[in-house]
């Protein structure tokens, strides 16, 4: 149901989490795709020995040949999804443990084909709400009425639907630093978001 894309770049210290919170998911229909944007950390250790333990985690791994950023290895990555549904989680980010049983409920439940992302508040480690509340749960929300009315900002988690994003792939430059923002708030000028607090 669900591809999880992990882009990573010498990241092995923090790795860890990412793959300790998805053991731990008592949801268990995804795949793991970790794009290694040409680390020299010996992340492709790690991920080889994680393969290896059977912990029930499907594991697609991609080294890169050279490091390219973030919006490439996300792109790379979103080529290589056959799920459904695609999260894009960064190599220090974990979640809770029922992370993707909540998501799974409110996709069966919503209907409208509108919609082309779950978006989800973020906690900090000290379980204190990064960036704005939304103005109310189950949020159907436009661009307009998003960044325009609200001025809605701070880290989100995002659940996306995979054709959405492998029609908008992320804005990239191998010239200047483009901010994530920008390609979400283009596909939220063609797709309603559903902003949710849990």
């Amino acid at each position: 149901m669900f591809s999880i894309i992990t882009p990573t770049y010498n990241r092995a210290h923090t790795l860890d989490r990412v793959y300790t919170s998805l053991k731990e998911q008592t949801f268990k229909e995804f795949t793991w795709i970790i794009v290694d944007d040409g680390s020299t950390d010996n992340t492709n250790k790690l991920v080889e020995k994680w393969k290896s333990d059977n912990s029930n985690i499907s594991i697609d791994y991609h080294l890169l040949k050279d490091n390219k950023g973030k919006p490439y290895a996300v792109n790379y990555g979103v080529k290589h999804a056959k799920e459904e549904f695609t999260i894009i989680a960064d190599s220090d980010d974990s979640f809770s443990s029922t992370t993707l049983s909540d998501l799974k409920s409110i996709w069966d439940d919503n209907k409208l084909q509108s919609i082309g992302a779950i978006w989800t508040l973020v906690l900090d480690e000290d379980n204190r709400i990064v960036g704005d509340k939304f103005p109310e749960d189950r949020w159907l929300v436009d661009f307009k009425t998003r960044v325009l009315e609200n001025h809605i900002k701070g880290e989100k988690w995002h659940c996306w639907r995979t054709g959405v994003l492998k029609s908008n792939k992320m804005f990239w430059s191998d010239e200047s630093h483009i901010p994530e923002g920008i390609t979400w708030n283009s596909i939220n000028r063609k797709f309603d978001f559903l902003s949710v607090f849990g």
